[in-house]
C-alpha cells in the first residue's frame, strides 16, 4: 500500500471517529431537558429508548400510547410527540447522572447522543427561578463542525501537496499509480 493511500485511509478513520455530540449542562438538584428530534416518518415511530452511557435503558416510551409511564427521575413530553420531539426531562440532577445519553428511535436506525454535564449548584446565583434549566449549546455544535471541516480541508490540502511533490521529484510513475489505485477514474 502506498503512502498516499495510507494517509487517505488514516484521514477517513479520523473522520469516522469524530462525533458531533450536543452537550447539556445542568446543576445538582435542578432539572435538565435532553432533546431528541425525529421529523421523518413520525408515524412509524414505535418506541423511544433513552440509554445511559451505552449500557442500559433509563427510560422508554411509546409515542403511540396516550399514557406516559410515571417515573420519579424521568419525564417525557407526550404533547410534543406529534411534532417529532421525543425529549426527556431528568429531575433533581445528581452528580451520578452525568454521562452520555442516547435517544434511539425504533424501528428506524435514528439515534442521537447527548453529553450531560452536571455541575455543583451555583450558590452565587440569586433570583433565578427553580425548575427546568436547559442549556443546550448549539454554538458548540457549530464550532465542532467548523473544526472538522477545517481539519478535513487541511488534510486534503496536505495530501495534494504531497502528491505534487512526488510528481515533481521524479516519482511521477509511482505517484500516478498511487492516484490511480486510490482514485479510480482519475486523469492519471
Amino acid at each position: 500500500m502506498s503512502f498516499g493511500c495510507l494517509v487517505i485511509y488514516l484521514f477517513a478513520g479520523l473522520l469516522h471517529k469524530v462525533s458531533l455530540q450536543v452537550s447539556v449542562t445542568g446543576h445538582v438538584g435542578e432539572n435538565a431537558v435532553l432533546d431528541c428530534f425525529y421529523k421523518a416518518d413520525k408515524n412509524k415511530v414505535q418506541t423511544v429508548n433513552w440509554i445511559y452511557n451505552h449500557t442500559y435503558t433509563v427510560y422508554e416510551f411509546s409515542p403511540g400510547s396516550s399514557q406516559s409511564k410515571p417515573d420519579e427521575k424521568f419525564e417525557s413530553f407526550p404533547e410534543q410527540y406529534a411534532d417529532g420531539t421525543y425529549s426527556i426531562k431528568i429531575k433533581k440532577l445528581k452528580q451520578t447522572d452525568q454521562g452520555v445519553y442516547t435517544c434511539i428511535i425504533t424501528p428506524t436506525d435514528y439515534f442521537t447522543n447527548i453529553q450531560l454535564i452536571v455541575e455543583p449548584k451555583d450558590t452565587t446565583e440569586t433570583n433565578i427561578e427553580e425548575g427546568d434549566k436547559k442549556t443546550q449549546k448549539p454554538s458548540e455544535l457549530v464550532t465542532t463542525v467548523c473544526v472538522v471541516v477545517v481539519v478535513a480541508v487541511l488534510l486534503l490540502f496536505a495530501v495534494g501537496i504531497l502528491l505534487i511533490v512526488c510528481i515533481k521529484k521524479g516519482y511521477g510513475v509511482h505517484a500516478r499509480k498511487m492516484i490511480a489505485s486510490c482514485c479510480p477514474g482519475s486523469a492519471y
